[in-house]
């Protein structure tokens, strides 16, 4: 091949990897292209497709791109001034070049920029030779100055180009040499030198770093007429800036967001009393370019502009930019909806706002109700305006209800609003401005008969009663009477800490009593009586129920008898007791003599007994075991085959004779050797407690193993093999010698278990086995192994009637589509069959809120999915199981606490039915009665048997 052969084969190889590349770009742009239709808040795909098509050269795909995700999101001072940089290239015409200048406003709307402030000043001096270009140059360098002008570190710079461009105009002015300056040149030049020492007077006011050679720059310039004024201003300045520049430090200093060394810096701020309002706000905007997400930084920000007597328009643009960064708090959107009812915005943008507000996808369920609410308070008050009409107001009510009970109570499992405040305010309006009393009325009633919860709130009578009270007509105090009964008879028993420990119905009971001292009779006053008595009586009860409780649960439990063991209690009760007796004994029976497949013994005649955990087994005894000790010798006529199966006696056993006889050695020593002896004793007790504690830590416990799986410490140590380095793997047998499905695994330092416990649920065999640590529940019996959180998580959702078959792979691939998913759990049984269940986390709370609203009700795998938010139950302890469901009375217990005699068990089911209760009679002649199918004959004979 020759050389030009060798060139075109190169090129033709480099052509077709560009080609491939191009093809694996164009896949992943449909890709995230197909992703953000389906779900358009995802933040990080735009950015993803927003490089591939920069690198790609799609421009107009490219420019589409940009102009989505700005719409939804802030763009970061980076986006921007890749954008512009990116525009800049292909502006030739005026249309183009204004396409420019409008990026460059919307770029400086979303953070403190100093970058694009200073592009966008050096980019607006192309209008020098227009008739009012030199007014429009002044306007950006104004505006620059005021938005950023106050930033401690880079502040300077805008200063010094407003400066320099006012310098080459003031030289501009200055005549040529030899001519004569006329009074017109004279004034423009005297204007001129105001501007210059406004700017310094302006620039040495702020506290700014280098501003010491800014004041250098202006006694050069003055050229020794120093203005006092200035002088004052920049020792002030400079005074102000020591103060503060260990929070610059600390800034520099530390890592992003440095979040708490912005707090400290505004803390300090505020507590000094002689910081401007412009620096304050300069370090808020600060912060948030660094913490643009924090919910509470923006709440802060908010709360601080609003106390500053802050203008309207000012306040509707950082209202703006609070739920563009942080779409999912309720609360911001809500001020933002009044800070544009405040700046008298068309109707138009109301409910455009509101809609985006709905699709923002908030983590609670009262974040929606309390938008609601704020929505159907704000069509109110435009109603005398014109705005909005009262259909308005009762479809934004219908619409508000109906939302809460379809689709927010089913994705959170409860509606948001406890008090029902959304219906009551409903009844209100509809009372008070349609003047629709009957509605209003049915609006009340459907609810308290429909809703169990409802009924026994005291707020939703209470209103129920003011409405009827006040719009009601001639017959409004008969209505209002049985309003107030209806509410002594539903309201809560439970005593209500808000009020001070009184409980809803007490309230109810003195609302009744002083509706009929005014307004009743005394029939009426007679019957309202019975109600009220009947009502504190329930009270009472339930009060002296709880006191009751609350001593029981004080300390003063009651003890409960000990029960008679049963016969599988007695037997493992003998056979702990033969395993732990002196194996030196050989009256054992012929059955357990002839036991298959013994076990050799160690080398010093014991073995400890099958499935005792590691820590129940000093490492001296190991070590003298491994180290080769002689064998102790059997008793004469012992059977060997007999002496080797023997269990030898735990560590420390003595026998009697023994210790007598060390009782009269010990008693015959000095007092000195006994102490000593004593001592001796007591140290190596503790060695071996320490010992056996330093053996749990370097040791795991695992569990949920196959009882038939086969080489299961060869299996065991290939899996865990990569943790350290493995001492012993003791199995847990029974007294067969079959594997019981659980082991310990010993490693040599306490590393090791540690990060074997990172394999807990791995596939074994296909069967997950659970790994926890080696913690003797004797003395941790608090301690829990359980690892998932028991509480409401916002981020996490739990997923349930999913297909057996449905992976994890198909669960993330589906709800990644609505934010990044950190991790999927299918909930599996102990033979890692899939239950139909999952849990899905999310990093941020907002996706999963969304991911909520959007995948409940959704089909995967021809299965429609159910979708909450996780918030397990809690779990019931003993206590609360016994309140659950208490033991029936009426059940005979005999001496051994069983519900039948030994004599009864003896009699065949055949013949031992059991008889038809009294009650249960009485029900089956009630329903008989109620049937209609009963003569009079047949009454006579039902009388005539009771």
């Amino acid at each position: 091949m020759d050389v030009s052969e060798e060139a075109e084969a190169y090129e033709s190889s480099d052509d077709s990897s560009n080609d491939a590349e191009m093809d694996d770009s164009s896949v992943e742009i449909s890709s995230l292209e197909k992703k953000l239709s389906e779900n358009p808040y995802h933040y990080q795909s735009h950015v993803d497709l927003i490089g591939l098509l920069r690198n790609a050269g799609e421009l107009n795909k490219l420019r589409h791109a940009r102009k989505n995700m700005a719409r939804l999101f802030p763009l970061t001072q980076t986006l921007w001034m890749e954008w512009i940089e990116d525009e800049k290239k292909f502006a030739e015409s005026e249309k183009e070049h204004e396409h420019i200048v409008e990026l460059f406003e919307l770029a400086v709307k979303d953070y403190m920029c100093p970058e694009v402030w200073l592009e966008y000043s050096q980019y607006a001096t192309r209008w020098m030779n227009l008739p009012d270009g030199l007014k429009k140059i002044r306007d950006v360098l104004e505006r620059a100055v005021a938005a950023v002008g106050h930033h401690v570190t880079e502040g300077a710079c805008v200063w010094d180009m407003y400066r320099e461009f006012e310098n080459i105009i003031f030289q501009s002015l200055q005549p040529a040499p030899g001519s004569v300056i006329t009074p017109e040149q004279q004034d423009k030049l005297k204007k001129q030198k105001e501007k210059m020492l406004g700017l310094f007077r302006g620039q040495l006011g702020v506290p700014l770093m280098g501003m010491e050679k800014t004041y250098q720059e202006y006694l050069a310039w003055c050229e020794e007429d120093v203005d006092s004024n200035i002088k004052h201003c920049y020792k002030q300045a400079s005074s102000k800036l020591k103060e503060i520049m260990p929070h610059e430090d600390a800034l520099l200093a530390a890592e992003t967001p440095r979040l708490q060394e912005y707090l400290n810096y505004i803390d300090h701020l505020t507590k000094s009393g002689t910081s401007s309002h412009a620096l304050r706000c300069a370090v808020y905007e600060r912060a948030l370019v660094d913490n643009c997400l924090d919910s509470a930084l923006w709440q802060q920000y908010l709360t601080y502009m609003s106390q500053q007597s802050t203008p309207i328009g000012v306040m509707v643009e950082i209202n703006l930019r609070s739920v563009r960064n942080c779409p999912w708090i309720g609360q911001l959107w809500i001020q933002y909806l009044e800070a544009l009812e405040r700046s008298s915005v068309p109707k138009e943008k109301l409910d455009e706002a509101f809609d985006e507000a709905l699709k923002a996808g908030f983590s609670t369920a009262y974040e929606y109700s309390q938008l609601w609410l704020a929505r159907c308070a704000q069509i109110r008050r435009l109603l005398a305006s014109g705005v909005y009409r009262k259909d308005d107001l009762t479809e934004s009510f219908e619409a508000a209800t109906k939302c809460l009970t379809e689709k927010i109570v089913p994705s959170f499992k409860q509606s948001g609003d406890p008090e029902y405040s959304l219906w009551t305010f409903w009844s209100h309006c509809e009372a008070s401005i349609s003047a629709n009393l009957k509605l209003a009325e049915s609006i009340l009633k459907n609810l308290t008969q429909s809703n169990p919860e409802a009924r026994r709130k005291l707020s939703v009578w209470k209103e129920y009663y003011d409405i009827m009270w006040l719009h009601g007509d001639e017959n409004k105090v008969h209505k209002c009477r049985g309003i107030l009964r209806q509410a002594v008879q539903h309201c809560a028993i439970m005593s209500d800490a808000v009020r001070g420990g009184v409980a809803d119905a007490e309230i109810a009971c003195e609302m009744l009593m002083s509706f009929e001292r005014r307004h009743g009779t005394m029939i009426d006053m007679d019957e309202s009586t019975k109600k009220i008595n009947l009502k504190l009586s329930r009270i009472s009860k339930h009060r002296e129920k709880e006191a009751a409780t609350h001593v029981a649960d004080g300390g003063q439990k009651k003890t409960k008898p000990k029960s008679q063991p049963n016969k599988k209690q007695v037997q493992k009760k003998r056979k702990a007791t033969d395993d732990t007796q002196d194996k030196s004994f050989t009256d054992r029976s012929p059955k357990r003599q002839k036991l298959p497949d013994v076990p050799e013994s160690s080398n010093d005649g014991f073995k400890a007994p099958a499935g005792i955990p590691i820590r129940y087994v000093p490492k001296s005894a190991r070590k003298s075991a491994d180290a080769g000790d002689a064998p102790v010798q059997t008793d004469a006529g012992a059977n060997p085959t007999q002496s080797v199966s023997k269990r030898g006696p735990p560590p420390g056993y003595k026998p009697k004779s023994q210790t007598q006889a060390e009782d009269e050695n010990n008693n015959s020593r000095p007092d000195a050797a006994q102490g000593e002896g004593s001592a001796m004793i007591e140290r190596s007790q503790d060695d071996a407690d320490s010992e056996a504690a330093i053996a749990d830590r370097h040791s795991i416990f695992i569990s949920n193993l196959d009882y038939k799986l086969d080489n299961v410490e060869g299996k065991l140590k290939e899996v865990f093999c990569s943790c350290g380095n493995i001492v012993d793997v003791r199995l847990v047998k029974n007294n067969k010698g079959q594997f019981r499905g659980f082991c310990y695994i010993q490693f040599s330092d306490e590393n090791a278990a540690a990060k074997a416990l990172q394999l807990d649920r791995t596939n074994l065999d296909g069967r997950p086995m659970f790994v926890s640590p080696n913690v003797d529940k004797k003395k941790q019996a608090n301690f829990k192994v359980f690892k998932y959180d028991l509480g409401l998580e916002k981020h996490k959702l739990f997923v349930s009637n999913l297909s057996f078959h449905t992976t994890e792979a198909t669960l993330t691939s589906r709800f990644s589509q609505h934010g990044p998913v950190k991790g999927v759990r299918i909930v599996t049984n102990r033979k890692g069959q899939s239950k139909g269940l999952a849990y899905v986390e999310y990093e941020k709370e907002s996706d999963a809120a969304q991911a909520v609203l959007k995948m409940d009700g959704s089909t995967i795998d021809e299965f429609a999915i159910k979708v909450a938010i996780s918030n397990p139950p809690s779990r019931k302890t003993g206590q609360d199981k016994a309140r659950t469901h208490p033991a029936r009375s009426d059940q005979f217990k005999g001496s051994r606490g069983r519900g039948r005699t030994q004599l009864s068990m003896m009699v065949p089911r055949s013949v031992n039915r059991p008889e038809q209760s009294a009650s249960r009679k009485v029900d089956a002649a009630k329903i008989q009665t109620h049937s209609g199918g009963m003569s009079n004959g047949d009454f006579a004979n039902l009388l005539m048997k009771r």
